[in-house]
């Protein structure tokens, strides 16, 4: 079961957390295939990095489920750490969900993050 509108199901999603985007994933909410990028404000190395953080905490209800998901995103490009390369490019997010980059884009601009805002701009993706 969604919980996004049928004129938006054909539409990739961008998330903006990683725990939670995954999350989401195990229970349903979205389907992996929905998803565009992961924008996450972390600093993982690796997929194992990730899963050891968030398999007993936030995954718990599928541990083994939500493994597969991050190695999926993560061998697929799809989630992007900005701050590994520029801690000033962290995001500020009201939303775990957005359907397009350029939402996520106006939420910072609206935040006066205009520096967040510009490093979105330049993502490979969009």
């Amino acid at each position: 079961m969604n919980n996004y509108s049928y004129e938006n199901k054909n539409k990739k999603m961008i998330g903006t957390s990683l725990a939670f985007c995954v999350r989401d994933i195990i229970a349903g909410k979205y389907d992996i295939g929905d998803v565009e990028a992961i924008i996450a404000g972390t600093h993982f190395k690796s997929a194992d990095d990730i899963i050891k953080k968030y398999r007993e905490t936030y995954w718990a209800s599928d541990a083994e489920k939500a493994a597969d998901i991050c190695k999926e995103l993560w061998n697929t490009g799809k989630i992007i750490q900005p701050c590994l390369s520029d801690p000033q490019a962290l995001i500020f997010v009201r939303k775990v969900w957005y359907f397009n980059l350029e939402s996520l884009i106006d939420s910072q601009v609206d935040a006066g993050r205009d520096y967040a805002a510009a490093n979105l701009r330049q993502l490979a993706f969009a």
